[in-house]
């Protein structure tokens, strides 16, 4: 999303993805089960996404990705926000102590 202040969530989401680090990376099983080289490739999309648009990410969270492999779309970059067990997931709307982030 476009403009001089992002959500504070998003700041965080950023670092998140671009870093993989301040949070919880979880891979899929269809991930997981890719190459070595696949996922390298595929997280080094995810973490240099940057194509954040009204369209997809329409609350301005930098929280979903959509990237491209080898000429094939993939969606594969989602964070949430959960409690410290994972257990509870948290609605957009609510603030969250202590935050967990899973990408």
């Amino acid at each position: 999303m476009a403009g001089p202040r992002l959500p504070r969530s998003a700041s965080l989401n950023d670092r998140l993805r671009s870093t993989l680090m301040g949070g919880v990376v979880l891979l899929s099983n269809g991930v997981a089960s890719l190459d070595d080289d696949a996922k390298r490739r595929l997280l080094a999309a995810v973490r240099t996404f940057e194509a954040f648009s009204p369209d997809n990410d329409p609350y301005g969270e930098h929280d979903f990705g959509a990237v491209e492999i080898g000429g094939e779309a993939v969606s594969c970059s989602k964070i949430d926000y959960h409690d410290r067990s994972l257990t509870v997931s948290f609605a957009r709307q609510k603030p969250i102590p202590r935050r967990r982030r899973a990408c």
